[in-house]
């Protein structure tokens, strides 16, 4: 079975960046917070990195979040309820999915708002 981290990687395979790379290593590369279990890939926080290669190739939707401080409960909501990968700075969320950036703008762009509605 394809997962979406499988879908991603299949898109940017060809980048010079990832030629020596295995399936794992792309991961761990793209994804700052990648765990693999058997049967399962966990985490979309893209990192630095993979959010300059996807942007690259997949439609971006950047906001400002306006926080002071990305606390751990915040970071530890958005690895469970986010169905598609983002990138979050200390300024700045980054998403990959039009609905997702739709309900970010509808919480009135408000990241803790946003969590607790998705």
């Amino acid at each position: 079975m394809s997962t979406l981290h499988d879908y991603i990687a299949e898109q940017i395979k060809d980048h010079p960046t990832l030629e020596d790379m295995t399936g794992e290593e792309i991961f761990c590369y793209l994804f700052s917070n990648y765990r693999s279990t058997k049967t399962k890939k966990t985490g979309l926080r893209l990192s630095y990195q993979g959010n300059t290669l996807l942007s690259k190739v997949f439609d971006v939707y950047p906001f400002e979040h306006g926080l002071d401080h990305l606390s751990n409960s915040l970071l530890i909501a958005l690895d469970k309820k986010m169905v598609w990968p983002y990138y979050i700075s200390k300024k700045f969320i980054v998403f990959y999915s039009h609905s997702e950036a739709s309900w970010f703008t509808l919480q009135g762009k408000d990241l803790k708002r946003f969590v607790e509605c998705i």
